[in-house]
């Protein structure tokens, strides 16, 4: 029997070391993975790069890459940022605080909890509220201070069973029975959260979790003396830890089950585990961990009389609690920072009440006059500069606005005078009915534009109603010159706010400069439409064209003043209101490659 059990360990060891030397071929197609995902960030839209970066980020985190990890994981947080989605950055800002907590950096790590929760609190968001809390709740954990923790748990579980996220309320009563177990010494209530959290993973499958409590619960029976019932827990967890691919738990486990049989006295195999332990430790920089096996090993190899390699692992242990004890002075310092903005409020009610005490402070006149002159001084610094800053941003502002209306003031004018001469024409001519109809539609023309030009922005169905009573004027004047289309595919035109009087420069040239001119009957052809959440608008003409309307029209410059305020007006749109708006003008061409008319685009991106 003792035979049988002897090959059955080292068939159990040998089946161990096979898998922990497969570990890096899992890493390969991890990396393959990782790969594959960061091609695809190129090409693709910054809401969907932030979910790729955060992806790949998640990948690093598993392979025990942390580094990389908080790297992607900032890079999906400056993404979110700039597209100001919320929700993301508190998870972000949570990701990278864990991180930072596992490696030891806990100022950068409770700098990251406290975004991420200032962010689910104005979102009014539970399920993220209670996750930071849980974290924080760790931190205290780590400060050795259970109390703190335990509140913390407590809470955070109270709010998750209002939710009913079964997977998360196992993960908090995990946590408490950390606490009974290893800080307050309770066995049996750290049994009892521990046999809670249990039943949830077996009912909903998490066979990874699963494991973790295995593990724990194998610590408790240790604690008690239980080592072979502890030894089953180890293995069952060390199992599963591996199969899922998790090395930080696979060095926890090997390390239990090196002190579990240390504590049997079975040196060789207690060595063999925690040189597993220690492999691992050391890859993935767990301190902890390292921390923990050092010690150990060092007790091992004093018990085995090995006093060369005692001192050599008590050095390692020694040099690695130095430097976990600098971390724990961070860890106890920035939880003091944390606990100032919780504890915010009462302590400015607290200094309200000892105002009193501060005046009979041994304090001499002249040290209160020098301080209140410092701070008189420096307030005075700040009011200024922010004077300051605020007039430059007025002025600015006011710039803008008055190039805006210069603009437009310069556009109109030039088609009421065209329109005034116009009406003139028709007048020399002795057609009283017709001058008079025109007369009519001309006062509504110079009233709409008078209310609108006084705005920016107008809805886009009153720019359209304008247009159309200007090509309507301009086709009573010149007869039988030209026919227009007005197609508009925009499905509530009142709702979208338009620049007025952007595109009737454009329409004006297209009928004095290119349609007038031509030795036929011209058609003029403008689009409205709405697609892909930009607005299109085209004025396309049939006429002569730029190159031959240039050589008839040398003297005149309207064209090209037209183009050159346009191209301005867009400028200052685009600056003041950050509306995205382009034009272009093409030159048309029939399959002789002549001439046969020219089409102005704008493309305005809507919001």
């Amino acid at each position: 029997m003792d035979t049988l059990n002897f090959f059955n360990k080292v068939f159990y060891l040998i089946g161990i070391f096979v898998i922990l030397l497969t570990l890096p071929l899992f890493a390969v197609d991890a990396n393959r993975e990782t790969d594959s995902l960061e091609r695809l960030i190129v090409d693709a839209k910054p809401a969907e790069q932030m979910k790729l970066f955060n992806q790949i980020g998640k990948l690093h985190y598993r392979k025990g890459k942390y580094a990389d990890a908080i790297e992607n994981f900032s890079k999906a947080l400056e993404i979110a940022g700039k597209l100001s989605d919320s929700l993301q950055m508190a998870k972000m800002y949570s990701n990278i605080g864990v991180i930072n907590d596992m490696l030891g950096n806990y100022s950068i790590a409770i700098e990251n909890y406290q975004e991420s929760l200032k962010i689910y609190d104005h979102l009014n968001n539970k399920e993220g509220k209670e996750s930071v809390l849980n974290n924080i709740g760790i931190v205290y954990e780590e400060l050795n201070m259970p109390d703190k923790a335990l509140k913390l748990y407590f809470h955070a579980l109270k709010i998750k069973k209002e939710r009913g996220d079964l997977k998360s309320i196992a993960g908090t009563y995990n946590n408490i029975a950390i606490i009974y177990g290893t800080f307050i010494k309770n066995g049996d209530s750290a049994y009892y959260y521990y046999e809670l959290a249990l039943k949830i993973y077996e009912d909903i499958g998490d066979n990874k979790n699963k494991a973790l409590i295995n593990s724990n619960l194998g610590l408790i029976h240790l604690r008690k003396k239980e080592v072979k019932t502890a030894k089953g827990f180890f293995e069952e967890a060390l199992t599963v830890f591996i199969k899922v691919k998790d090395p930080k738990n696979i060095g926890f486990v090997q390390y239990y089950l090196g002190h579990a049989y240390q504590s049997e006295s079975d040196y060789g195999q207690a060595l063999n585990h925690y040189l597993q332990a220690e492999k691992l430790a050391e890859q993935y920089k767990i301190k902890k961990l390292q921390s923990q096996v050092y010690n150990d090993m060092a007790q091992l190899y004093r018990q085995t009389g090995d006093y060369k390699n005692a001192l050599l692992y008590f050095t390692k242990y020694d040099d690695i609690r130095n430097k976990l004890l600098n971390l724990e002075t961070l860890k106890k310092i920035n939880n003091l920072e944390t606990n100032f903005e919780i504890n915010k409020r009462e302590h400015e009610i607290e200094m309200l009440k000892k105002q009193g005490e501060v005046n009979e402070l041994k304090m001499t006149w002249t040290n209160t006059v020098f301080i209140a002159l410092i701070i008189i001084f420096i307030l005075t610094i700040i009011i200024i500069i922010l004077i300051f800053l605020k007039n430059r941003y007025k002025k600015e502002q006011e710039i803008i606005a008055l190039q805006a209306k210069l603009f437009r003031s310069q556009t109109s004018p030039h088609f009421v005078f065209n329109s005034l001469m116009s009406i003139q024409a028709i007048l020399l001519d002795n057609d009283v009915e017709k001058a008079s109809e025109y007369l009519v539609d001309f006062a509504r023309l110079v009233r709409s534009i008078m209310q609108q030009t006084q705005q920016s922005f107008i809805p886009l169905d009153k720019e359209i109603e304008v247009l159309k009573q200007y090509i309507t004027l301009e086709e009573l004047r010149f007869g039988d010159k030209f026919d227009y289309s007005f197609d508009v595919k925009v499905e509530h035109p009142e709702e979208i706010q338009f620049p007025p009087m952007l595109a009737q420069p454009f329409i004006e040239n297209a009928i004095k400069h290119g349609l007038l001119p031509a030795n036929k009957k011209g058609f003029l052809y403008i689009l409205f439409e709405e697609k892909d959440n930009e607005l299109f608008v085209k004025i396309e003409d049939n006429g002569i064209g730029r190159e031959q309307s240039a050589k008839l029209n040398k003297s005149e410059s309207h064209q090209s003043l037209a183009t050159e305020i346009t191209g301005e007006r867009i400028r200052l749109i685009s600056e003041r209101y950050k509306i995205k708006i382009s034009f272009e003008i093409e030159d048309l061409f029939n399959d002789r490659e002549k001439p046969c008319g020219t089409r102005v685009t704008f493309i305005m991106k809507l919001t």
